[in-house]
């Protein structure tokens, strides 16, 4: 597996990339083209494979302005993507031969992928102020345990951040990766006593470039410390899973992942340079 800018890309041998294609005829699935460099993508319909020539026979609803062009293409099967480049030859007016003989590569999306969010997405989870009450040993009281101190005030300046909107009891944290199992996002030494391992919260809203969406629930799984520069102040990375996710939230997160990780067609670019 090749890594390049945090995107892995994994070259399939010739025998899953013929799999690979052969099952995306079957389903007369979803082809992304586009010229290198170029901002226009066009989307194309699979019909059928040849495995002796490795060529992909495609439809689209108007006459493509990339035939007889080599092209760049991606296409996702069971959550996975994929990219390839090839000759893209016109056969009929809508009809187009896609040229599969060289590398195709796969990349992991979804559950097992996580988007990097910071800084080129704005994101943010958007935490209650009042964990669960689930057993005295992992759950915080923050409203009362930080009211009395004073501190509640401080933690409430410090977790403020102007690009984020404001959700009435809910406190906002610049998500620095995110997948649709879970998300991760940095804090203060201050902040990170809030968020044990195992620490469960309800009712959380993520904030997806304005765009907002209501988990149900979620777990802190780890709370770890950043390698800093700074020796005076700590940052700690904490890591939370969703919980209670239904079908239509999963493919809810998925939409935004991926519609995000249409990037992904920009860094492979750069990876095949």
């Amino acid at each position: 597996m090749t890594e390049k800018n945090g995107v892995y890309f994994q070259e399939l041998t010739q025998e899953e990339k013929a799999s690979k294609l052969s099952l995306l005829s079957r389903n007369h699935g979803e082809v992304i083209i586009w010229e290198k460099g170029s901002k226009i993508r066009e989307k194309i319909s699979a019909q059928e494979f040849n495995k002796s020539s490795s060529r992909l026979l495609c439809k689209s609803l108007s006459q493509s302005k990339y035939a007889g062009k080599k092209v760049l293409f991606s296409f996702e099967l069971k959550g996975l993507s994929f990219f390839g480049s090839g000759e893209f030859r016109p056969v009929n007016q809508y009809s187009n031969s896609l040229e599969c003989s060289e590398k195709v590569f796969k990349s992991e999306r979804r559950s097992t992928f996580r988007l990097l969010t910071f800084p080129h997405h704005k994101v943010f989870l958007h935490m209650p102020l009042e964990q669960e009450e689930v057993s005295e040993s992992n759950v915080i009281g923050m409203k009362v345990g930080m009211s009395e101190t004073g501190l509640f005030k401080k933690f409430l300046t410090l977790v403020e951040e102007k690009e984020a909107g404001t959700i009435e009891g809910l406190a906002p944290f610049r998500v620095l990766d995110l997948s649709v199992t879970g998300a991760a996002y940095q804090v203060g030494e201050l902040e990170a006593e809030f968020f044990k391992k195992e620490a469960k919260f309800k009712d959380l809203v993520l904030d997806f470039n304005g765009e907002q969406i209501k988990i149900p629930a979620g777990e802190v799984v780890y709370n770890v410390e950043m390698l800093s520069g700074q020796k005076r102040h700590k940052t700690f990375k904490v890591g939370v899973r969703f919980k209670d996710i239904d079908t239509n939230l999963d493919q809810s997160l998925g939409r935004l992942i991926n519609g995000a990780l249409r990037d992904f067609e920009t860094e492979f670019e750069e990876f095949i340079k």
